[in-house]
């Protein structure tokens, strides 16, 4: 399995938060079979030799560096960590190496290592809690696990909830929520990492609160908000997360990496959490105001981004690496979904989509679907495809298809519009139901098939030359239903864009009586 992990890394891809420690990591596994005895409690040793490791406190004081700190719980001083690491590693490998002879040459068999590295990765990491001994190490390891589990149970697991609700408790415990600048005797290397490490729990726990429709479990208004620094030598930065202004500067210099992805994904996250208190705020008479003042920092916050951090074509002009090119899609739609969310959040009524809302749902799909047809180009820098078109484009096409069933008499800018959108449709319908992004039985299959077939129903009533702006009134075998009766029902929660959502829309009696219609003719 390490050279599994080896291969993958070469790609150019790792752990986001375990970066600097997942080679270390993997190597150290040499070691640990030369820590095999030959005798029939073998396992009791090793299991042994592990535990009294992960017993021991990580030392380190301001003069220390990360090879030091590493050597803690890398070769001989391996430790339970330090093999949930590597085994988090396994896992994420699996996902994007579909063919590994030494270890799977068939579909099932990778299926197979996946759970069989999760469920060892899980025990590591039940072992590791039960010392009561929290630790950076452990943080990240327990971070990197629950990112395992959104990938092999999907993102609308209870499992997944649940987990990353226990790293950010343990984000909490370790008083990793305060200032960690004032923190005394703390290398800049543990600053930064930690930092890393409250900036991604942060922005995953934004992005999936909104993806689920529920209640953020850490809010910057009783946190110290902290993230990496924005510099190209961000080990030796001293700067403390209090001052606002140097929070949003980014040293024009600074490379494409995973800690710049976490630091962009956090900024990001920070305006959604102000979108959620506009929205769910009990005084609303000044949402237009503060919703303009969020505009104004969101377009501040893109502008501050280095010129090479921003996608300023499609994905097919890029000519960077493959990580490169997913880290621009990613911050590009990381922008555009904070543009969305903002438009939603004033929305009266989620089924009446203003022209605003429509045009930035357009720029999402098509980013989505450019990202799908150039998926074997693209290197996960911080979130995979399928997170991509969940929480970015089935959103965004939702909205689409809302604008298109409701205007009776469309404008000039959406006719011309139009094509672009029914071929962007088009194309995220094929690939779903062919299988080629997700398969049967597979984590979020039932959130993208569910959604795909709604599409689907919508382009072929109109393409059956059914007229979707002329009738008030459809006429099924239940008797007559008024379409403007249907709209009124619709859910009023602007987030509720998950797989209820679809469900309602497959039930709108535009695309209801044309699924029968279809279903007759089969």
């Amino acid at each position: 399995m390490k050279d599994l992990v080896m291969f993958w890394l070469a790609k150019g891809v790792s752990l986001a938060l375990a970066e600097p420690f997942v080679k270390q990591c993997a190597e150290t596994m040499d070691c640990v079979t030369t820590l095999l005895s030959h005798d029939d409690n073998w396992h009791l040793t090793l299991a042994s030799h592990l535990l009294q490791n992960s017993d021991r406190p990580l030392e380190y004081d301001e003069k220390s560096t990360l090879s030091s700190f590493a050597s803690q719980f890398c070769e001989r001083n391996v430790r339970w960590e330090t093999l949930g690491i590597f085994l988090s590693a396994v896992v994420r490998a699996t996902f994007d190496v579909p063919f590994f002879p030494s270890l799977y040459t068939t579909e099932t068999g990778r299926n197979e290592l996946q759970r069989s590295a999760t469920r060892l990765s899980a025990y590591a990491l039940e072992i590791c809690l039960s010392l009561d001994c929290l630790n950076d190490l452990q943080l990240v390891f327990q971070y990197e696990n629950s990112i395992v589990n959104s990938y092999v149970d999907g993102d609308q697991s209870l499992h997944s909830w649940r987990s990353l609700g226990d790293v950010i408790a343990s984000l909490f415990a370790l008083g990793y929520h305060e200032d960690i600048q004032t923190k005394p005797h703390v290398p800049p290397f543990l600053v930064e990492l930690r930092r890393t490490a409250f900036a991604r729990i942060y922005s995953g726990d934004k992005n999936l609160a909104i993806f689920l429709g529920r209640p953020p479990r850490m809010s910057k208004r009783f946190s110290c908000f902290q993230i990496p620094s924005g510099r190209a030598n961000s080990e030796t930065d001293i700067s403390g997360p209090g001052d606002q202004r140097r929070i949003q500067d980014w040293d024009p210099n600074v490379e494409i990496s995973y800690r710049a992805e976490t630091r962009w994904s956090a900024l990001c996250a920070s305006i959604k959490e102000d979108i959620l208190e506009l929205l769910f705020g009990q005084d609303r008479s000044h949402d237009t105001q503060k919703a303009s003042e969020i505009a104004i920092q969101a377009e501040a916050q893109w502008q501050a981004l280095p010129a090479h951090f921003r996608l300023s074509g499609s994905l097919r002009q890029c000519i960077q690496t493959p990580f490169e090119r997913d880290f621009l899609a990613s911050t590009r739609l990381n922008h555009l979904h904070v543009q969305f969310l903002l438009r939603l959040a004033l929305l009266s009524h989620l089924a009446e989509p203003d022209t605003s809302i429509v045009e930035i749902s357009q720029q999402i799909l098509a980013l989505v679907v450019e990202a799908v047809l150039f998926r074997d180009h693209l290197a996960n820098s911080g979130t995979g495809l399928i997170w991509k078109i969940a929480h970015y484009g089935l959103p965004a096409a939702g909205i689409i298809l809302l604008a298109m069933l409701k205007q009776r008499k469309t404008s000039n800018a959406m006719r011309l519009s139009q094509v672009r959108v029914w071929q962007d449709l088009s194309i995220l319908v094929a690939e779903v139901q062919m299988g080629s992004i997700v398969r049967l039985g597979e984590p979020n299959y039932l959130l993208l098939s569910k959604a795909t077939q709604t599409i689907q129903i919508f382009l072929e009533s109109s393409n059956s030359h059914e007229d979707l702006h002329s009738s008030e009134t459809v006429i099924g075998q239940q008797g007559a239903y008024n379409v403007e009766d249907w709209f009124h029902r619709l859910s009023p929660d602007p987030w509720n864009l998950e797989i209820g959502f679809w469900e309602n829309l497959a039930e709108h009696p535009l695309l209801s009586s044309a699924d029968s219609n279809f279903q007759e003719l089969q």
